[in-house]
């Protein structure tokens, strides 16, 4: 059995509720009439790198157009092989690539360990890859990591870069943990080669059966192949060798199936698993096992009668929404697309997609990307955010913020301001969700790389109000329309709406030297309670009155 995720519209309070159960397809199902479809975006074009092994490749790379903070590629090892070399596969697609330059280096490019060019690529038409071997002039060092960028030219104007992490691969069984896990990967998908992987698992009576959208090493044979689903890989299994040491090996293994839920519709869904593993002689073991399973929104089903979108098997963090117009209008974000339905009109439209309309396409593997919902008036009109790399469109190859709006009236979407950053995802992400506010006058606030921004979308001016903001010196209320910033001895407390300004610094001062640290927002109304340590004193209460 799986767990299932319903959308409802309702017209009076709430607009979404997250509903667990079987997966059940509606006898109301309706074909929608669809308005005009928003504009797609440009298709995926720069080529992608892979790395080469005797087993299987792995460490897919997406290209880059401007230079990116190294900690980019921190969940990310390459090995090399016994001939202290490395095996390189590049999807060149409509590029003509003949050669790839690299840099070996141990914290910045400008300090290169080695450089060179790779000329000899052979060409494989068959499956559209160009093959070359990189076998370095110096030996690595073990245990010794390295950073390893590959750079290609798309034209005369254009140059990509691919960056991983490598380093000696003497020693570590590399070919022996890539054939465990896609033998394991591979036996999920029937009832008799399964039971080769029970041995590795370690059932509890605590772990649910049919909770398919997260599974782990504790759950049962019965959930971790899929319960009485007919699923089929659409991808070939891919790989990412994330951590790799003398005691335990860490890889993500990635991708697509498909089930036919009902005659002609398809349902789409994102498989990731994640083996933690220890290599001996005797045997492999199987340390820990964690996978997630989130369906791609099928606009086929919607159950009119009952006002409910199902989205499938879904693992709720994952989906975020806004409504209006007292639940009859809903967006909503799952898989990186981004869905907007309106009910009267019974039109759903997919608004933004991160991934092109061809899912098993590799391009579309970038996993490192986000979009954040704003704001949605009762019109329709909505903000939201796309954040990370950016792998399609105008500023495909890039690194940073989209703020974009959708005009409902037109079905349009309109960018309002993109900011680019060298930033890893996972660190936007966090900041995004700590603090990220657009106000009813259009203006944007975020922080980035430790600056405050103040975006304001109507007049596309960028400004830094506070820059050098080090972690936890911003706080947040719930809502995050207040902040408090710790400035030495004083705590800045500031009140954005209705006013379009952002300081309107009034300090109120500490008592003491000055504040260590906030603690938290204690409510967030007409006033805030900033709970604080200070120097010398115990935990106390400092109430900043709002004008």
């Amino acid at each position: 059995m799986s767990k299932n995720v319903r959308m409802a519209i309702l017209h009076i309070a709430v607009a979404v509720v997250c509903f667990i159960g079987a997966l059940i397809f509606f006898n109301g199902r309706i074909s929608m009439e669809k308005g005009s479809a928003v504009a797609e975006l440009a298709n995926p074009s720069y080529p992608v790198l892979e790395i080469g092994n005797d087993t299987s490749s792995y460490n897919l790379m997406a290209g880059y157009k401007e230079d990116i903070d190294l900690s980019l590629v921190r969940n990310q090892i390459t090995l090399t092989n016994n001939k202290n070399a490395v095996i390189l596969k590049l999807h060149d697609y409509d590029y003509d690539i003949t050669a790839i330059q690299y840099t070996l280096f141990e914290k910045t490019p400008d300090k290169p360990t080695e450089t060179g060019t790779l000329n000899q690529l052979t060409s494989n038409k068959k499956k559209n890859i160009k093959l070359g071997t990189l076998t370095f002039k110096n030996t690595l060092s073990e245990n010794k990591v390295y950073y390893l960028k590959f750079g290609v030219r798309l034209d005369n104007n254009t140059r990509i870069n691919f960056y991983t992490k490598i380093q000696s691969g003497s020693g570590y069984h590399l070919d022996d943990y890539l054939a465990f896990v896609l033998k394991f990967h591979n036996n999920l998908f029937s009832k008799e080669t399964m039971t080769e992987n029970a041995s590795y698992l370690e059932p509890s009576a605590d772990t649910i059966e049919d909770n398919l959208e997260s599974v782990n090493i504790h759950s049962g044979s019965e959930a971790i192949s899929f319960g009485n689903m007919e699923v089929k890989q659409e991808t070939k299994p891919r790989i990412t060798l994330q951590e790799i040491n003398n005691t335990y090996t860490v890889i993500q293994v990635s991708t697509i199936l498909s089930t036919e839920v009902s005659e002609g519709v398809v349902q789409y869904y994102d498989l990731k698993e994640t083996y933690k593993l220890r290599y001996t002689a005797e045997r492999m073991y199987l340390l820990d096992y964690e996978r997630t399973m989130d369906a791609y929104y099928n606009s086929s089903i919607i159950d009119s009668a009952n006002n409910l979108l199902s989205l499938g098997i879904q693992n709720k963090k994952n989906i975020s929404y806004v409504y209006a117009d007292k639940g009859y209008k809903v967006c909503f974000a799952v898989q990186g697309q981004l869905w907007y339905y309106d009910y009267q009109s019974s039109d759903m439209y997919k608004i933004y997609s991160l991934s092109s309309e061809n899912l098993p396409d590799i391009r579309n593997a970038a996993s490192n990307h986000g979009i954040k919902l704003l704001s949605m008036d009762k019109k329709g009109n909505i903000f939201y955010l796309v954040y990370g790399y950016i792998n399609r469109g105008r500023h495909e190859g890039m690194n940073g913020i989209q703020i974009m709006k959708y005009n409902a009236g037109t079905n349009c979407n309109e960018e309002m301001s993109f900011l680019s950053t060298s930033l890893p995802y996972d660190s936007m992400k966090e900041d995004l969700e700590k603090f990220s506010y657009l106000n009813s006058k259009s203006v944007f606030y975020c922080i980035l790389e430790g600056d405050l921004h103040e975006i304001d979308l109507e007049k596309k001016s960028d400004k830094i109000v506070e820059a050098g903001l080090v972690n936890e010196s911003l706080t947040a209320s719930k809502d995050q329309s207040i902040i408090a910033i710790e400035k030495e001895q004083d705590i800045y407390k500031n009140k954005r709406e209705p006013e379009p300004f952002y300081l309107a610094e009034n300090p109120v001062k500490s008592r003491t030297l000055h504040v260590i640290q906030i603690k938290e927002f204690v409510q967030s109304d007409f006033y805030q309670m900033i709970s604080f340590t200070v120097k010398q004193m115990p935990l106390m209460c400092q109430k900043a009155e709002m004008e």
